[in-house]
């Protein structure tokens, strides 16, 4: 496995956007890949969680792997790796909710 931690999600999936927010604001060197775009991505995604195309799904460095994580179990797998979240700020939060699938289909309708 690589040194990055692979991080797979789908744009449909409302967790995509916090669990990035908290590998960004740790430093993480991550490599996201879409698995609705990537048979590979999906098939190991499908092997980490016994045939579920469960999204996010992170695989880490040390061979760990976390599935639907809660934002707390991500950053206390991160701090086990040495790596710390800064607090979010303001913009932070205001990222998340335009990354947020729902304001993206909003935004979709009313153009």
């Amino acid at each position: 496995m690589s040194e990055k931690i692979m991080f797979y999600g789908s744009p449909v999936c409302g967790m995509v956007p916090p669990v990035r927010s908290v590998l960004e604001r740790s430093d993480a060197s991550y490599e996201y890949v879409d698995i609705s775009r990537d048979d590979v991505a999906r098939q190991r995604v499908r092997e980490i969680n016994e045939g579920l195309e469960s999204v996010p799904t992170l695989e880490f460095p040390d061979g760990d792997t976390l599935t639907e994580p809660s934002l707390r179990e991500l950053e206390e797998k991160l701090a086990a790796l040495g790596l710390q979240a800064r607090p979010q700020t303001r913009s932070d939060r205001m990222a998340l909710m335009l990354e947020s699938p729902a304001i993206l289909v909003l935004a979709n309708c009313l153009a």
